[in-house]
């Protein structure tokens, strides 16, 4: 787990070695282990090296810039120690014969088995990395690697034979990457601030996401970034920079499509999904580091803690460490259910109380890492566990992150089984789940209806926005859009819970949950694991038949019934979900009372918000309401990228 970094000019000139040392430097959080950097000549021949290295000395680059004029390729990493900790381990990493360079973030979890195949075909390795493993799968088999690869990952290859850039992200998008393409110059990074330090880059907000951001409540559901020509490959792509061709070209090498429905005896559904998610975690607690796991006390990451107290013996469960942020009102608080799995599993628990000063204190250094606006302040909990857990000394955590998605355990759901069952004529199976998911589920029956009718009616759904939003923002930035185009770009329609399960994993929920756990964690030098997104397990999840994902009116049935005698029943059939839950009005009357005189400073928000109701009503409007928050966020983030009033947060 690190961070990478890259410039490839195109039109030839050298790369700026100092500015591809401080898009290293920046992110120092994500690799305080060693850092490096490697430029090419892509005009070298056979027999001649073309290689110029620095090592852990990227602010020691004085009289240097002379001796690379030739190099306009350079691959730049920040290295996070997990896997081979020695010297052999180091980045940027070339194969034996120097043709392929690497830069590289993330786990490869079947790298032993994967090596086992390469050693059998001839290879040779130096070291014990599953980095080392990449460089000699893709020297094997190319693009194809990656259907190989089991885990997390967003890595840079440079081809120096083909003078060709191989960029590629894991299936899910767990890992980030970002770029910058003109016709002069293209560089990637693990982060956005990485490609602001880039002189060729014209830092402007990108309007039509803060749109959708605070019209729909969107968040990384496009390639696009919240900063204008700057974007990200999506999971399951690649891309190849073809500098003889002066071509830039993306694909999609994995989507969900296609699968199958599994036709079994209901039992062999939850044996199958036992044995798949302990295999998932059993792979993910691979580590020459202290590993631990966030736990919150819901059925997600209880699973994920009570399959690992299956796996480690009696005597090495003293040593494994969970932790949970806990809250005063007892509403969210989830405390007593996290408190029972640690007595279960017999690990060690810890448990974290994050306060309104500590929220205040961390705010601008919370969004330095984050690097765009965020829907609401419940990523704090995950940032104070993330930094308990450094405290400890833990570098690895599991966490339950995708379960929801995977195995379907919001409540919105219902909307779309009991739809799928209407239209299947299916009327005695819908009025059972109806009653049953009344009853199994903190859904009313007022609250399933309006469920139903909410989200199976996208007008529905547009109308609601342009009402929550049409006399809080500005008429002039609000009237630009579509309000109905830009929901359904941001929104694919699902006529099935099976489609539902693809656009949640894939489309606009499922991916910024995933950058908030990678940005919290990477702040933190902290790598987070999460067995629920193992290909293998979210390919079985969509083979279910619809029938066993939601059963008798519960969500999520096939963990239920798959981790019988596992997870505790208290747990195990918990019909009160709560999810990242704070006390947000708490907390935004905090926030109100340090920042809002520095709102009414802010010249840009007035371009997004009718200003007579920012000054007006901001303070008396009940403070449960997102757009408060995202008022807030917005100013702040302003502030941070545009105004550079804060800085200095990489500690």
């Amino acid at each position: 787990m690190c961070g990478i970094a890259g410039i490839l000019n195109l039109n030839g000139k050298p790369v700026d070695l100092k500015i591809l040392a401080n898009m290293t430097a920046i992110i120092k959080h994500r690799g305080p282990d060693g850092n490096g950097i490697m430029l090419f000549d892509p005009k070298f021949s056979e027999g001649q090296n073309g290689i110029i290295e620095y090592k852990d000395q990227i602010l020691k680059l004085e009289g240097t810039e002379d001796n690379h004029s030739n190099y306009n390729v350079g691959l730049a990493h920040a290295r996070l120690s997990i896997i081979d900790l020695s010297e052999r381990g180091h980045q940027p990493m070339c194969n034996r014969d120097e043709s392929l360079g690497i830069v590289y973030n993330g786990e490869i979890y079947n790298y032993l088995e994967i090596k086992a195949e390469l050693v059998s075909k001839g290879y040779e390795f130096k070291s014990k990395t599953d980095t080392e493993v990449i460089l000699y799968a893709y020297q094997e088999w190319g693009v194809d690697c990656l259907t190989r690869f089991n885990g997390m990952w967003a890595f840079a290859i440079w081809n120096r034979r083909e003078k060709r850039l191989f960029c590629a992200r894991d299936r899910f998008g767990v890992k980030p990457f970002y770029y910058y393409l003109d016709e002069h110059t293209f560089v990637f990074a693990s982060e956005i601030k990485q490609i602001l330090e880039c002189k060729e880059y014209e830092r402007n907000p990108n309007e039509p996401l803060i749109y959708d951001y605070l019209v729909m409540g969107f968040e990384d559901h496009t390639r696009e970034t919240f900063f204008k020509n700057i974007y990200q490959l999506k999971g399951g792509e690649y891309a190849i920079l073809d500098l003889n061709k002066r071509t830039f070209e993306k694909k999609r090498y994995y989507d969900l499509n296609g699968i199958n429905k599994l036709v079994c005896k209901e039992s062999d559904y939850y044996l199958r999904f036992r044995e798949l998610f302990t295999d998932s975690v059993k792979l993910r607690l691979r580590s020459d580091v202290p590993v631990g796991s966030c736990l919150s006390g819901g059925l997600d990451s209880s699973a994920v803690v009570s399959i690992i107290a299956t796996l480690w013996k009696e005597k090495e469960r003293v040593l494994f460490n969970t932790f949970t942020a806990c809250w005063d009102d007892k509403k969210i608080d989830e405390r007593k259910y996290s408190e029972a799995i640690v007595e279960s599993s017999g690990f060690s628990g810890n448990f974290i109380y994050p306060s309104s000063e500590d929220l205040t204190e961390d705010l601008a250094s919370l969004l330095w890492h984050q690097e765009e606006p965020f829907g609401s302040l419940s990523i704090f909990a995950q940032w104070s566990v993330m930094k308990a857990a450094q405290k400890k000394g833990i570098k690895v955590l599991l966490d339950g992150q995708g379960g929801d998605e995977v195995f379907c355990g919001y409540e919105r759901y219902y909307a779309y089984y009991l739809s799928a069952l209407l239209k299947q004529f299916m009327l005695r199976e819908f009025i059972n789940e109806f009653i049953k998911g009344v009853e199994n589920s903190k859904l009313k029956l007022s609250g399933m209806i309006l469920y139903y009718i909410y989200f199976n009616c996208v007008h529905v759904r547009a109308l609601r926005h342009h009402i929550k939003s049409y006399r809080i923002l500005n008429p002039n930035f609000f009237m630009n859009y579509d309000i109905l185009v830009r929901l359904k770009n941001g929104f694919k329609e699902a006529n099935d819970l099976s489609e539902l399960q693809r656009n949640e994993i894939q489309g606009v929920q499922l991916s910024h949950l995933l950058k908030y756990a990678d940005r919290n964690s990477m702040a933190f030098s902290i790598e987070t694991r999460l067995p629920f997104l193992d290909y293998r397990l979210v390919e079985f999840a969509l083979s279910i038949p619809m029938g066993l994902l939601i059963h008798d009116g519960w969500t999520k049935n096939i963990v239920r019934e798959g981790l019988k005698r596992i997870i505790p029943d208290e747990i195990r059939r918990r019909k009160d979900k709560i999810g990242f839950e704070v006390p947000q009005d708490l907390f935004i009357k905090h926030i109100l009372e340090n920042y809002f005189n520095d709102i009414n400073e802010n010249s840009l928000i007035s371009t997004y918000f009718n200003k007579k109701w920012l000054l007006k009503d901001i303070k008396t409007i009940s403070r449960k309401n997102p757009i408060i928050w995202k008022t807030l966020c917005l100013d702040l983030w302003f502030k941070v990228f545009f105004e550079n009033a804060y800085n200095n947060f990489n500690q």
